[in-house]
């Protein structure tokens, strides 16, 4: 974020508003979802658009190759305090 690099964490659990970390879950049919802070656990995203970069890995052991943001695709969705 912000040519920042944040780094992944077990659980944003006793984080404190400063710590720039993200969880990720996976579920059964191999999607990932990456969340971040809320600002009390963990520091919220920076405000703006297009700030968020991120790699992936296509494949494991020594045949994985890093992919580059654009080569996949990702939906954001935003939480808003009083939702659910």
């Amino acid at each position: 974020m912000n040519d920042v690099l944040w780094k992944e964490a077990p659980s944003l659990y006793g984080l404190n508003d400063r710590s720039q970390n993200f969880i990720v879950r996976n579920d059964n049919e191999g999607n990932s979802a990456i969340t971040f802070g809320d600002g009390v656990s963990g520091a919220r995203l920076p405000t703006g658009q297009e700030n968020v970069m991120a790699t992936y890995r296509a494949a494991s052991g020594r045949t994985a190759k890093w992919m580059p943001y654009p080569s996949f695709s990702c939906r954001i969705n935003r939480w808003h305090p009083g939702s659910h």
